[in-house]
């Protein structure tokens, strides 16, 4: 039993220093790439149209690029001790997020109740609700021959909120094609989960741990032909109280769903 401490011990200690020299690592990596997407930049106001058409696939291959180095650390720094609690109003809160996720041709659409109010860090939920929105937008939108996104005709994401009892139910809608089986498989296994190109896999897995350290749950509820939803459960506020039951959701996919 004491060979067997000896030898935990020393492991967390490597991956302890695995992960402080991962977050010096990416904050350098960040630095580097924010310079060259500023040549890019210039690059894209060249007179020559060779020039001009190359651009917009390295700065794609930039983009993507300073995102994984971003949800990396983002996920390596999750310390639930370190949550605000506080009450949130979603409502509120879905609007800030749809702001940052504004793309061309996806309709946002925030069906919140005004007075739902949940107990959460409001950074970290922020964080939450921008990666399973982010994940959306990007399953409506894919790239064309050039690299571009280019939403799919239609293409909406619907963010509902509902309150049971003591947890209030929040529901991230898109009308796209479903997650493949090979995605649902390690859906929430970080660097595992997205089949997409330049994708990182983490935005599912850091939503996962922002709805676990709130003592809440995140799942798939349904996935198939017409669309994707993901459930984030959070507890709400003492005062808070809702007799609304949540709606069932339609689809063929089984929930799969990661509790706290």
């Amino acid at each position: 039993l004491e060979r067997r401490l000896q030898t935990l011990l020393t492991e967390r200690r490597r991956l302890a220093a695995l992960g402080a020299g991962i977050s010096k690592i990416s904050h350098d990596i960040r630095n580097i790439l924010a310079s060259a997407q500023l040549m890019s930049d210039r690059l894209a106001k060249s007179e020559d149209p060779r020039v001009r058409k190359l651009s917009p696939r390295l700065l794609s291959a930039l983009d993507r690029a300073i995102a994984l180095s971003r949800d990396t650390l983002s996920y390596a720094r999750m310390e639930p001790s370190a949550l605000k609690i506080a009450p949130v109003n979603l409502r509120s809160l879905i609007d800030n997020v749809f702001e940052d996720c504004l793309a061309l041709g996806v309709n946002l659409v925030n069906e919140a109740p005004a007075d739902l109010v949940v107990s959460a860090d409001s950074t970290q939920l922020y964080r939450a609700l921008f990666n399973l929105v982010k994940n959306a937008v990007e399953a409506l939108s894919p790239a064309d021959e050039d690299g571009a996104p280019r939403a799919r005709e239609g293409a909406a994401v619907i963010v509902r909120a509902r309150q049971e009892n003591d947890a209030a139910a929040i529901d991230i809608v898109d009308n796209g094609p479903g997650l493949p089986q090979a995605a649902i498989d390690s859906l929430f296994e970080p660097f595992k989960g997205s089949l997409k190109p330049g994708g990182s896999g983490l935005g599912a897995a850091i939503a996962l741990e922002i709805a676990r350290a709130h003592h809440g749950s995140l799942s798939l509820v349904k996935s198939d032909a017409g669309g994707a939803t993901f459930r984030l459960t959070l507890p709400a506020p003492p005062d808070q109280k809702a007799p609304t039951p949540l709606s069932g959701s339609r689809g063929s996919a089984a929930p799969r769903s990661v509790p706290s």
